[in-house]
Order: C-alpha cells, then sequence, then structure tokens
C-alpha cells in the first residue's frame, strides 16, 4: 500500500501436548487440541529513519474432552480465545541495523467453567528495547530486554511479573546450511496447568541443510525450565492444583 506494508495471516494446527511438556497436565497420555490465529500487522514508515508496526493477533485454543467420567480427562475448561495487540518502533541505523522499541498488551478470556472455579481471565503486558543486528558477514542478532506483567480478574491469584529477555541469532556459513539459535526468558501461559503462571527460561539450536534440490534436512534440541507459585488450595481435587513448583 504505497510505501506501507500490510501482512496478515491465519492458520488452524492440530496439536498435541506431551505429558513431557512445559506447564502440561499430570497425565499419562498426549493431550490433543486445536488452535486457529487471525495475526494483521503494518509497517508504515515515516519520512526518516522511524518505522512504526501495529499489531493484532487472535488465538483460539480448543480441547475436547477425553472422557465423560474421569475429571482427569475432561479438557474442555481450557478452551480460551488469547488476543495481543501492540505496536513497535524500529529506528534504522548505519547497516541496516536498528533500535526497536515494543508495547504490547494480552487478554486471556475462557470461554468454558465446567470446574466453576474463579475466574482465570487475565490481562497482561509487555514493554521492550531491543537491538537488531545484521553483521557483515554471515551473522545475525537481534536482542530484546524488558519486563513483563499479568494481573487476574480474580483476587485469588496472585499477580506476577518478572524481567522479560530474548535473544535470536542465525549463522549462515554457505547457502546451503543455516544454524540458528534462540534464548528467552519471561511468563508462561497460565492457560495449562499451573493456571497462575509461571517464568520460564528456554534455550534451543536449529541446524538446516539444504542437501539435494528437493531434500531438506533439519536438527535441532532445546530445554525449557519453569517455576511458579503452587496452585491455591480452592484447585484441590480438581485437575488444575498442582504441588510443582518447578519443572523442566
Amino acid at each position: 500500500l504505497g510505501l506501507q506494508r500490510l501482512s496478515y495471516s491465519y492458520d488452524h494446527q492440530n496439536l498435541t501436548q506431551m505429558p513431557t511438556d512445559l506447564g502440561a497436565q499430570s497425565v499419562d497420555r498426549p493431550v490433543p487440541y486445536r488452535t486457529e490465529t487471525f495475526a494483521l500487522n503494518d509497517l508504515i514508515p515515516t519520512h526518516g529513519r522511524l518505522s512504526i508496526v501495529p499489531d493484532i493477533r487472535l488465538t483460539r485454543f480448543g480441547f475436547e474432552n477425553l472422557s465423560s467420567t474421569d475429571s482427569e480427562l475432561r479438557q474442555a475448561y481450557r478452551n480460551r480465545f488469547v488476543i495481543s495487540n501492540g505496536t513497535g518502533l524500529r529506528y534504522s541505523l548505519a547497516g541496516n541495523s536498528a533500535l526497536l522499541l515494543f508495547a504490547e498488551g494480552t487478554e486471556i478470556r475462557y470461554t468454558n467453567n465446567e470446574l466453576d472455579l474463579p475466574s482465570r481471565n487475565s490481562n497482561g503486558f509487555a514493554g521492550l528495547v531491543g537491538y537488531d543486528y545484521p553483521a557483515p558477514g554471515p551473522w545475525h542478532a537481534r536482542a530484546l530486554v524488558g519486563y513483563q506483567y499479568r494481573r487476574y480478574a480474580s483476587s485469588i491469584y496472585q499477580p506476577i511479573g518478572t524481567f522479560y529477555a530474548e535473544l535470536h541469532g542465525q549463522w549462515i556459513p554457505t547457502r546451503l546450511t543455516q544454524v540458528s539459535f534462540d534464548l528467552s526468558r519471561g511468563i508462561g501461559d497460565s492457560a495449562f496447568e499451573t493456571v497462575i503462571g509461571f517464568v520460564y527460561t528456554s534455550g534451543s539450536i536449529k541446524v538446516r541443510h539444504t542437501f539435494a534440490r528437493n531434500i531438506v534436512l533439519e536438527a535441532g534440541v532445546g530445554a525449557r525450565e519453569g517455576s511458579g507459585r503452587p496452585s491455591p488450595a480452592v484447585f484441590k481435587g480438581t485437575p488444575l492444583y498442582q504441588n510443582n513448583s518447578k519443572q523442566s
């Protein structure tokens, strides 16, 4: 649109949460669920070095009850909408590098309360600053730091806030091989079993290699650790009660 660049996307995925996933329910089987996501953002350049990037994303999570009698396998209480909207500022510097500034709000709204528990709806905020650096040669790096905060509709859940950090790097030694790594720390989605949210730290490295014209090989490894408060006592006797305060 002139100098503006409007980006939009929609995807539907059928996924599976494994018992070993961070924040997963303590059951001995995989839990299938589906997501639908619509995202819209606009890159608005100005007459100077500054670009403005408004963004909105809507995601719907849907879980099916795996059993009509076993309360641990009734999953519909996890259905929710996650709405994220914010604005980013990008200030271009020499060599295609840039200073970054982001402010984002996140709303989580549950659509099912069959467990008849205090509302788990929440509002969150994140403010981040960063630097994007496409180094001469095969390297590219982006770093963000800031603060995240989440507050719940019910006073039974204490607010949670934490320092946020993100580092993404990419190394492209040849046109056929690409190595990327990510480190991050922030607040995990409270829509899984730790209800009141948890602070996570994660790291991963991935290698992608074009072996032949129609064959691409990929390999990766990652690790995550989460820590949070145990569930409030009101959740005893429900699938939402968790004694654990740490998980890897």
